[in-house]
């Protein structure tokens, strides 16, 4: 498998993106999520722990519809979700992060060196997706 291909889960199917020049010219690292037929971008970092080397990932911001907008500040640059589809979401970003840790070339973001290892935990940020209350 490739590592920019969509991987299917239970619940839906979901891709690291790459790194993407966003809005601000900065370069974002990115993953890709399908939610009702329709594709949504967040951003990606690497969280390192206290030695400074291994780490675990940080999700930075979730919903985009456009790659080049990830990291764009605007809460309406990214889309509203519902509490479920915000659970569902974490735990598609979860299962993707675990199934592309094991590849033998995995994306830059999980890549591994003798020094350095992904520690296997995902963190989402405060405020990484936006969400509306269940009606």
């Amino acid at each position: 498998m490739g590592m920019f291909d969509w991987i299917e889960f239970d619940g839906g199917k979901a891709r690291f993106a790459g790194g993407v020049r966003g809005w601000d010219e900065l370069g974002h690292e990115t993953f890709e999520v399908e939610l009702d037929g329709k594709q949504y971008y967040g951003e990606v970092a690497k969280a390192f722990a206290p030695n400074e080397h291994d780490y675990d990932l940080d999700i930075l911001s979730f919903g985009y519809t456009v790659h080049e907008d990830v990291g764009l500040p605007a809460p309406e640059a990214r889309q509203l979700f519902s509490p479920a589809q915000a659970a569902q979401v974490e735990r598609l970003v979860q299962a993707l992060a675990a199934e592309v840790a094991t590849w033998e070339e995995p994306p830059f973001i999980l890549r591994q060196t003798e020094s350095s290892r992904f520690l296997g935990a995902v963190h989402f940020r405060d405020g990484w997706i936006r969400t509306r209350e269940a009606a």
